[in-house]
């Protein structure tokens, strides 16, 4: 008994003193963050998608002004009034483009007693974006400020029979309104007349800004 007794404090003693042996430090490695990745962006930007896939935009203009002779070739110099009327489209460079190819005809009347038909195809600078634009996080671009020039060739009824010819007119455009200043070559039965042409018109296509 007295030797059962002494075995089971013996026991204990050791193991009281196993418990009481401190335990070793637990060291973590120090977590450190991953080296960033730089991933290509692939194909069109998200903006890309996000313009108006409108590219072609109907025009129309009417202008109203000054139609000059010029005193040269054995042609007097003389002043006029003009009226020209020309319906046509632009076509954006793509989505969201400020240029374009710009193209008309119609018809111009001068009290020379010029009745010219007009087709012109040029480059207008300065549309604005289309209207999808404006829910993204950059500033819309209206059309304010416009540039265009566009050569014409014109043929028709002038000096009293059949005339053919150019006219090459730069259009300065601002909001609505435009100032076109053209200069005009014409062949015509008495000879080559060259003549100025000054209207006041416009240079705003239907849908680039809405």
């Amino acid at each position: 008994m007295r030797i059962a007794l002494a075995a089971a404090l013996t026991a204990l003693s050791i193991s009281a003193g196993v418990k009481a042996q401190p335990s070793p430090e637990l060291r973590l490695p120090q977590a450190t963050a991953p080296a960033p990745r730089v991933i290509p962006e692939q194909g069109e930007s998200p903006l890309h998608y996000r313009l108006s896939p409108r590219i072609v935009l109907p025009l129309v203009r009417i202008g109203a002004g000054y139609h000059g002779r010029l005193p040269i070739n054995g042609f007097e110099g003389g002043s006029a009034f003009s009226f020209d009327l020309h319906g046509g489209a632009v076509f954006r460079f793509g989505r969201g483009a400020r240029a374009g190819l710009l193209t008309e005809a119609g018809y111009s009347y001068v009290t020379f007693s010029e009745h010219l038909a007009s087709l012109g195809i040029g480059v207008v600078y300065g549309l604005g974006t289309a209207a999808s634009s404006r829910d993204l996080d950059i500033p819309s671009e209206r059309s304010s400020f416009k540039i265009a020039l566009v050569p014409h060739a014109i043929a028709g009824h002038a000096y009293e029979g059949g005339a053919v010819g150019a006219r090459t007119s730069v259009i300065v455009g601002y909001s609505f309104y435009a100032l076109e200043l053209s200069h005009q070559f014409l062949r015509a039965e008495p000879g080559q007349a060259h003549e100025i042409h000054i209207m006041l018109t416009s240079l705003s296509a239907f849908g680039e800004d809405e």
